[in-house]
């Protein structure tokens, strides 16, 4: 399955909807992140879509690797952790994450 690429005309929701893919892990982590952060949440989800981190991936990385702790979420997509990466992809197989470059790989 392809995903939707990203662009600037789409809306906040727009966005939300993309990135969480129907996941609702994936979008209550999501929100968290805007009400955290505000608008400042854009950089934190353009990394996680140049990771190829999407819906039940934000959740994995989240819940699985960061114990639901959004700080270290944050941390971890800030750093593109390589440790976080390894875990999403060792319990999601339909979607490869990376490091980086995911969102010029579609």
């Amino acid at each position: 399955m392809i995903r939707e690429k990203i662009s600037l005309s789409d809306t906040p929701m727009s966005v939300m909807i993309k990135m969480s893919e129907g996941n609702p892990g994936a979008t209550t982590v999501l929100m968290v992140m805007k009400k955290k952060l505000g608008q400042e949440s854009i950089f934190n989800i353009l990394s996680m879509d140049d990771m190829n981190i999407r819906g039940a991936q934000i959740w994995l990385g989240y819940s699985d690797h960061c114990g639901k702790g959004i700080d270290k979420f944050l941390k971890c997509v800030g750093n593109r952790d390589a440790k976080m990466v390894a875990t999403i992809n060792a319990n999601y197989k339909e979607h490869t994450a990376v490091v980086g470059g995911g969102s010029w790989r579609r």
